[in-house]
């Protein structure tokens, strides 16, 4: 459920400003009323996460874009 909730916040757009402890959400420096817990899971449900770009997924094996062309010969 942890899951669910930080995806539910993050598509709510409470991108940080909040802390989760156990299953007791505590928002800060917001001037807007904090969501229902029942929000928070319908906003999980539609939460898209966001996809690592190709730069990304060759740093997470130790490559960079330059060692791709290489490879390939570009």
């Amino acid at each position: 459920m942890h899951t669910q909730i930080v995806e539910g916040l993050t598509a709510l757009g409470f991108d940080s400003g909040w802390v989760l402890s156990g299953e007791e959400i505590v928002l800060w420096d917001n001037t807007e009323p904090q969501p229902s817990l029942d929000q928070i899971l319908e906003a999980a449900k539609n939460y898209v996460k966001p996809q690592p770009t190709v730069a990304q997924k060759l740093a997470s094996v130790g490559l960079s874009v330059d060692d791709l062309k290489v490879a390939l010969g570009l």
